[in-house]
This record gives C-alpha cells, structure tokens and sequence, in this order.
C-alpha cells in the first residue's frame, strides 16, 4: 500500500522494502516534515533543548527563511533605505512583486497563490526572529545527535528505530478520500 501511494502521490519510481526486524537497533529517532520551513519551526517551537542534527546544512534549510526576513525587513523600513539595497539577495520575482504592494499584507495575500511555501516563510519572519531561531538551532546542532531532523524528500525513515512525521503530512483518511476523487 505504501509504495502504491508514494507512487499516485509522487511519482515515486523507487519501492519501499520491509525493514529487518532482526537487525540490530541504534536508538536513532528521525523528525520528518514536508518542507524545510515546516521542519525548522517543528524544531524550533517543540524540539526545545534537544540536541539533533540534519542531514543538509542548517543555513540551506533556513534559505527561504532568510528571503522572506529582508522581504519583511523592506516593509518595515523602505522609506529608509532604497529598494536595491533593501532587496539585494532576493529572487527578482519576489522583488518586483514586493515593489508593487503597498504593505506586508498584500504581499502575503499575492504570494500565497503563487509560493505558498514562500508565504509562509514570510508570515513566520514577521512573528519570529529569524537570526534568533538560526541562532538557537546552530547552538543544538549535534553530528552525534540521536534525533536527525529531515524532509521527506531527504528520507524515506527506514533508517530510524523510531519516526515522527511532522502535521504537515497528511492522515491516513485524508490520503485516502484523495486517492478515490
């Protein structure tokens, strides 16, 4: 049942095999989520103390992150700074889009359509600080960390004794009135 529905929702081409039951366990635990976004927050707001590690690199999760902090940071002081230097590092697209609306909050509502992950991204850069999150997730990060927190994209779990899959996946009722309609 796995591989068919990896297959319809994804396209995935590899199958999935039973892992052995006999082999020797490690302890590992995986964390995983849809996206980086999600994966970072879920790390963030519930991981709390514990050490963990990833399988990329922290400031290539937090990419989008950082995008939608200057975005974020235009808003609040473009009638400081000119847009090129408020903008420097964002992808053009957004640039031009955030150029044309007037606040923060029609930014969001025209990004939600066309990057929803983007959107996102942004709301949280407007709740939290950005630097303080890369902050406390750099100060955790731990190679030897029994918790590895990745994507589904990163991982299919089978190398973990134990897996939590973040809230952004779907349940198994869900799954299955999509895979009907």
């Amino acid at each position: 049942m796995s591989n068919s529905l990896l297959s319809f929702w994804k396209g995935e081409k590899k199958k999935l095999k039973r892992a052995d039951i006999t082999k020797k366990r490690n302890g590992s635990f995986g964390l995983i989520c849809r996206d980086n976004i999600t994966l970072i927050l879920k790390v963030f707001e519930e991981v709390w103390d514990e050490r963990f590690k990833t399988v990329k690199p922290l400031n290539e999760l937090f990419k989008e992150l950082f995008i939608a902090d200057k975005i974020v940071d235009y808003f609040e002081s473009r009638s400081l700074f000119s847009d090129k230097e408020l903008l420097k590092g964002v992808p053009y697209h957004l640039a031009e889009l955030a150029k044309s609306c007037d606040s923060l909050a029609v930014f969001v509502n025209n990004l939600i359509s066309i990057e929803p992950s983007m959107a996102n991204a942004v709301k949280i850069a407007m709740k939290y600080s950005i630097q303080e999150i890369y902050d406390d997730l750099a100060s955790r990060w731990d190679k030897n960390a029994a918790l590895t927190a990745l994507t589904a994209h990163t991982s299919k779990g089978l190398e973990f004794d134990t897996v939590y899959l973040g809230k952004d996946f779907s349940t198994p009722k869900e799954l299955f009135f999509q895979f009907i309609e």
